[in-house]
């Protein structure tokens, strides 16, 4: 029911932007070179997906995810044509990850589910979760009155959903954020003299000493599940240097990837495509190539090396192009001389693209139904709101 309603909305949201596009076509934004090349790799994508369908390499199947990326086109129009007010999304964000945080709590405390989103996944998964908590943490520093309250709450939430989730990726997705967000502060004047005046205002000091309060207590909770999992993927390793045959998380996905090794030499360009992708797999595991636990694994828990398995170094350029394009835009956004609203948008979208860009090392949010649709509507929000140029808008 959740994940039907998840959808439907989202269906909503994109049949609304090209009703908006369409109405008013003759109001398109101008956009910087990067998102101008962005739309056309996008449209790039659905295009190569089109043609391999179209001489039968793939079924129709391989469309669905290029369909969705390319709704970020219209959404990402209709914002800069409407002007979606920041204060909206923030709100409308928070909201969500209140909901989310409801559903983990009673899960991890009450339900007896353990591990968040093992395997009664609730909304959202922890890739979702930390960029929401990176975005919400923009909200609490432009926001004011109850809504800078009720999004301190949200992000709290969000935090508390990555922690809970005992994911791996998080504690790796971590690092990068934090290295990207001082990068930028050097690069940036505003967004460096921005955290000096944050620190200086008692109020956002003591929201941001809450937050942290809050947050050391939940991984205080979350300890004993995040170091077993830690310890767990040590052991795994350890396991897999002694007898590869033997199947764990760990080591199926180095086996996994060892397999797009294998066919990567095989068909380096255009890769075996998505529908050859599983029988390619078992044939490997038959002839002991690989050792998979005699499992199906409909993805390579990776979307760098899924790409490149299904579609070579077309789909593995793919990926690496949408996430350098989406950098470049909110890096432009963050550190050029433009104006409060550019600059702070530019940061969270540009620490945001860092974060998937992380977690798609060792998962695939761009095949998650969940996580790719968040990433549609989210990074095409965040892109509209990074090029506005009128501060007076950010409430």
């Amino acid at each position: 029911m959740l994940y039907r309603s998840y959808y439907l909305v989202a269906l909503l949201i994109v049949i609304a932007a090209l009703v908006i596009v369409i109405k008013y076509r003759d109001e398109f934004p101008k956009v910087s070179t990067d998102v101008r090349w962005l739309g056309y790799l996008l449209f790039i994508n659905l295009a190569i997906a089109v043609f391999y369908v179209m001489i039968g390499r793939d079924s129709v199947e391989i469309l669905k995810d290029p369909v969705r990326l390319a709704c970020m086109i219209p959404i990402f129009l209709a914002a800069s044509i409407i002007k979606v007010r920041p204060s909206k999304i923030f709100i409308g964000l928070a909201t969500g990850l209140i909901g989310a945080f409801l559903m983990v709590a009673y899960q991890y405390l009450f339900g007896g589910g353990g591990r968040s989103g093992l395997w009664n996944n609730p909304i959202p998964f922890s890739e979702v979760a930390l960029t929401a908590a990176i975005i919400l943490t923009l909200g609490v520093s432009v926001l004011s009155g109850w809504s800078r309250w009720f999004v301190v709450v949200g992000a709290i939430a969000a935090l508390f959903c990555a922690i809970l989730s005992e994911s791996r990726g998080t504690l790796v997705a971590v690092f990068p954020v934090v290295i990207g967000a001082l990068i930028i502060s050097i690069r940036s004047d505003f967004i460096r003299s921005f955290f000096v005046s944050f620190f200086r205002q008692k109020k956002l000091t003591m929201m941001g000493v809450l937050v942290a309060i809050v947050f050391s207590g939940l991984i205080f909770q979350a300890s004993s599940g995040a170091i077993s999992r830690f310890k767990q993927g040590v052991t795994h390793i350890l396991v897999y240097q002694q007898d590869r045959t033997v199947p764990t998380s760990v080591g199926v996905r180095l086996e996994l990837w060892y397999s797009t090794w294998i066919s990567f030499k095989e068909s380096p360009l255009i890769g075996i495509g998505s529908d050859r992708r599983l029988d390619y797999l078992q044939d490997l595991e038959s002839r002991e190539i690989v050792y998979l636990g005699g499992s199906s694994w409909s993805h390579n828990h990776s979307d760098y090396f899924d790409y490149l398995q299904r579609f070579g170094l077309i789909g593995l350029a793919f990926v690496m192009g949408l996430y350098g394009l989406l950098l470049m835009g909110f890096w432009r956004a963050a550190t050029q001389k433009g104006s409060r609203e550019q600059n702070l948008f530019g940061l969270g979208g540009g620490l945001s693209v860092i974060s998937y860009a992380t977690y798609s090392l060792t998962d695939v949010p761009l095949r998650n139904g969940v996580s790719l649709i968040f990433f549609i509507v989210v990074f095409s929000l965040l892109l509209s709101l990074s090029m506005r140029l009128d501060d007076d808008e950010l409430t």
